[in-house]
């Protein structure tokens, strides 16, 4: 065979070859390619919500009107234009556009509020959380957050202007958006700045430590985020509980009574009692938000004293009375004596309540069985339902973060509060376990030291004393 010959055929099947700037630029193409999608289909949900909550207004309002609904309907033709000008937009334009589309969407949320009773509106009591669902929707854009601070003062000075609020209640009321705004701008220009660490050029040999430094700086700027996140929406959460619960004191105890003799309508009591049971859930979210930032973050603490956990079992299930009623479940107690033990009481109080709660959802119209005994050593806890089961494939899993092994379709749930059990349980020395067979129910034990051997209680201890002393 010529050997030029063979030398011109293996040029031409040889593969080219790729330089690693060449590579590199790919990659980074395809990763700002499937950033986009997810953008566009993040805004796309958003403008779906927009104009789902329509009904909202007619329940604030009393009566329907064409205005609110026509600024919602602009706001998501606004949102669903900006999707499209954004396929052609360079990276720098994409931003202004998106600020831009910012600025616009607090102007129409200030404007709805507006329409729908202004300060008594429900859309101005939120008005606050705006910075926040910004950062959410759009992390890597300190200067959107910016732009809806600006633009939020403007239209809430307008509003409680309009209203003839004092001059000093207007500037309590911006220098409250003044620090919502600064907070969430530092966490979202911590985020965008490691987002640019990672995405800079770095040596292949420095890849690996640089990734793990960028991963863990933007792991704790989200706990960080989640905590101040979820203090801010406490404050106004917690004085909306407190007037519902001032509500629930008016109605009758007994909904039997005549309605002639009710101050209340019953449709009324309804949706006062919806209300209560939304922002009673709103409320667990956002303590279970708050232990995920503790837990994940290593800042959980325990505060150890003898307790008595079967007097603590029997109050948790007192508590649970009138949602097992709901459920249709018969809550049997094996409580024969007294188990104390050396615990952290709140701790072990949310262990119960999460354990019931579950049991409750997944056992809904099948008895409950809760027991504690112990021996010398450990205290055991057993909550034992006959509801749909688990399988095995999924009883590891359930105890993973984000993990549910039902249909979140039937079943609502973030999928936290068997993971959060989870960690309690190890932070306290102990561990749980998990018995069920699918359609015959689920049982969950947890077993506890009366002593935890944790690294807190090890401090505790006191250092033994030298002999002959």
């Amino acid at each position: 065979m010529d050997p030029q010959a063979a030398m011109k055929r293996d040029s031409v099947h040889a593969a080219p070859e790729v330089s690693p700037r060449r590579k590199s630029s790919r990659m980074e193409r395809a990763g700002s390619t499937s950033v986009s999608k997810a953008r566009e289909r993040i805004l796309a949900v958003c403008a779906l919500v927009i104009l789902l909550f329509a009904p909202s207004d007619v329940y604030a309002l009393g009566f329907f009107a064409w205005g609110p609904l026509l600024i919602r309907i602009e706001w998501a033709v606004s949102i669903f234009v900006t999707i499209l000008v954004l396929r052609r937009a360079e990276a720098h334009g994409a931003r202004v556009i998106l600020t831009a589309l910012v600025v616009l969407s607090t102007a129409l949320y200030g404007a709805l509020a507006m329409l729908t009773g202004a300060l008594v509106s429900p859309l101005f009591h939120w008005i606050l959380a705006l910075p926040i669902v910004v950062a959410l929707v759009l992390p890597d854009l300190p200067g959107a957050v910016v732009g809806c601070g600006f633009t939020l003062a403007l239209c809430g000075s307008a509003m409680m202007g309009a209203a003839l609020e004092s001059p000093t209640t207007v500037l309590r009321w911006v220098a409250q958006v003044v620090v919502v705004t600064s907070l969430v701008f530092v966490v979202s220009s911590t985020y965008r700045r490691l987002r640019m660490r990672e995405q800079r050029p770095a040596d292949t040999h420095d890849v690996a430590a640089a990734r793990l430094r960028a991963s863990e700086a933007a792991v704790a700027a989200r706990d960080e985020f989640l905590a101040v996140a979820a203090h801010e929406l406490r404050t106004p959460l917690t004085s909306m509980l407190l007037h519902i619960e001032a509500i629930e004191r008016t109605l009758p105890a007994d909904s039997g009574a005549p309605e002639a003799s009710l101050q209340v309508p019953p449709s009324d009591q309804k949706r006062i009692l919806a209300v209560a049971r939304q922002a009673r859930r709103l409320s667990g979210l956002i303590d279970s938000m708050l232990d995920v930032s503790k837990l994940t973050g290593g800042h959980l603490s325990l505060e150890l004293g003898p307790v008595d956990v079967a007097a603590l079992v029997r109050e948790v299930v007192q508590r649970f009375t009138p949602d097992a009623s709901a459920a249709a479940c018969v809550l049997t107690l094996h409580l024969d004596t007294p188990v104390v033990g050396l615990l952290d009481a709140t701790r072990l109080d949310q262990i119960v309540t999460n354990l019931i709660a579950n049991a409750l959802k997944y056992g809904a119209g099948s008895p409950i069985e809760i027991s504690v005994e112990g021996d010398e050593q450990v205290i055991r806890l057993t909550v034992r339902d006959h509801g749909i089961g688990i399988s095995p494939v999924d009883q590891q899993r359930i105890f993973l973060r984000f993990e549910r092994a039902a249909d979140e379709r039937q079943y609502a749930g973030a999928g936290l509060g068997l993971w959060i059990t989870s960690e309690l349980v190890k932070a306290l020395g102990g561990r749980i376990s998990l018995h069920s067979t699918p359609g015959q129910g689920a049982a969950f034990t947890v077993v506890l030291p009366r002593r935890p051997t944790t690294v807190i209680e090890r401090r505790r201890q006191p250092s033994p004393r030298p002999a002959g002393r």
